[in-house]
């Protein structure tokens, strides 16, 4: 993406008091000093406010138009506008951490050996942040540094107390764990999708001191990934089912306790986990705990990518919702949040969850004319409909069209490399050409048919399969 792209995305992140207050830093010379890239803001601001959408960006005003200025003059003011829109987005994060710009002052009182400020502001900050509202890593970091800036002051005029290196030194171990887990976490979720191994030097080392010092899992930043890790380390179903249950139920209290973006890593870390118990092994218990991980997510507004929902995220909630027979929501669902899909894939994913719904209402047919004539941009896309094409062929007797439906399909499978759904996909197509030469009044082939069934993982249409054998 190059710097016209990079203006244009960072200016439709912004909220309407981000415009204002944006404007209010270009104005100001201590923060921005070129003029012409001030006035292509307020030529941008205007043309959103009249259009609702930004300028093409090789769009000049008329006035610089009118006067000839140059292609590469013009991308020049968009790259130097560019930079200060960074600075400013930069400052926003900065300015919203009160721990983070509180230490930022301790390190200036530091610096200029103004000892008695620096006291008085340590320890009011000490009370100040016990009830911070964060209480992420970055937080911990920000708590350890406060007294380690103390600690210079305190070994001087206490020169015989332990206290403060105690102090110090615990709320390094305190960081250092959250920092670890949080990085691990992430590295074992991809390890997991990618099906690679990817070590984690001395994660077991941390997770061994929870486990002596379980004191540590007070701190929601510590207990919220010590669980994640655990299941990440044991994934198959059944192992760490308490670790599960711990981080689902603490996981709701503790999310408004971490930064935006990390509550939605966190969410997304907890939902993609279990969606993948929900291939395995859809449980009514773990459909819910999906449903309600949604639901807590879209209430927050934690689950947007660029502004937008994500197509695996809208699909799966249908999904899951259609699951648990909640047929309303998933209606309500597909109306209010239509406009929230990325437009380049919003008739396709709308078509798909659209022909899910009327199939979940038994109007197969409508739902066989939704999934008609669209062209699926994404391979799992395709593989979804074309799942439920052949659970409306198969029940309405459709079998050529499901034979040669089934044949296209093993033909896709083998183009395609879909990492772990690539099983499911393929035991899906197998038990369906099981079922279609099962003879019916052969009781021992139907019963084994049945344990292949349950047996086989993983498997999303296992429901379905079984329903079908009555």
């Amino acid at each position: 993406m190059n710097s016209h792209n990079l203006l244009d995305a960072a200016l439709r992140s912004l909220d309407r008091e981000d415009w204002l207050q944006l404007h209010q830093w270009l104005a100001c010379p201590l923060h921005h000093q070129h003029a012409p890239s001030l006035a292509l803001f307020q030529w941008i601001a205007d043309w959103y406010t009249v259009n609702k959408d930004l300028p093409p960006k090789e769009l000049q005003p008329k006035d610089w138009a009118d006067h000839g200025l140059s292609n590469l003059q013009f991308r020049k003011y968009r790259s130097l506008l560019l930079e200060s829109v960074e600075r400013f987005l930069a400052w926003k994060v900065w300015n919203s951490r009160e721990d983070t710009l509180s230490n930022d002052l301790l390190e200036a009182y530091h610096l200029r050996n103004q000892t008695q400020s620096l006291q008085k502001r340590v320890r009011r900050d000490r009370k100040r942040f016990d009830q911070y509202r964060y209480r992420d890593s970055i937080a911990l970091y920000a708590e350890f540094r406060r007294e380690e800036i103390m600690l210079s002051l305190e070994t001087n005029i206490e020169r015989r107390s332990i206290k403060p290196f105690e102090e110090a030194e615990f709320r390094l171990l305190r960081y250092q764990i959250a920092e670890r887990l949080r990085k691990a976490v992430a590295t074992l979720a991809r390890s997991l999708t990618s099906g690679q191994a990817i070590e984690t030097p001395l994660l077991n080392e941390y997770l061994s001191e929870i486990e002596r010092n379980t004191a540590l899992l007070t701190e929601p930043a510590i207990a919220l990934y010590y669980h994640a890790c655990k299941l990440y380390l044991q994934p198959k179903k059944n192992i760490g089912a308490d670790h599960f249950q711990k981080l689902t139920e603490l996981l709701p209290q503790a999310l408004n306790l971490f930064t935006p973006a990390e509550q939605t890593f966190l969410l997304k870390l907890t939902i993609n986990f279990t969606i993948r118990r929900i291939n395995r092994e859809p449980e009514p218990s773990m459909l819910r705990t999906a449903f309600d991980l949604y639901q807590l997510g879209f209430k927050n507004e934690r689950l947007y990518e660029d502004g937008y929902i994500s197509v695996f995220t809208f699909n799966n909630f249908i999904g899951i919702s259609l699951r648990l027979n909640e047929i309303s929501v998933a209606s309500d669902f597909i109306e209010s949040m239509r406009d929230q899909l990325a437009p380049e894939r919003r008739r396709e994913t709308l078509a798909f969850n659209e022909a899910r719904l009327y199939y979940a209402k038994g109007e197969s047919s409508q739902a066989l004319l939704r999934l008609q004539g669209i062209d699926y941009q994404d391979p799992f896309d395709l593989l979804n409909a074309r799942m439920l094409q052949i659970r409306i062929y198969y029940e309405a007797g459709e079998n050529q069209a499901l034979y040669d439906l089934l044949r296209a399909t093993r033909a896709l499978l083998r183009r395609r490399q879909l990492g772990y759904h690539q099983d499911n996909f393929r035991n899906n197509l197998r038990m369906v050409q099981k079922l279609l030469r099962l003879k019916w009044n052969d009781k021992a082939a139907l019963d084994k048919l049945k344990q292949q069934i349950i047996s086989t993982k993983p498997l999303s249409e296992k429901e379905w399969l079984l329903e079908q054998m009555g």
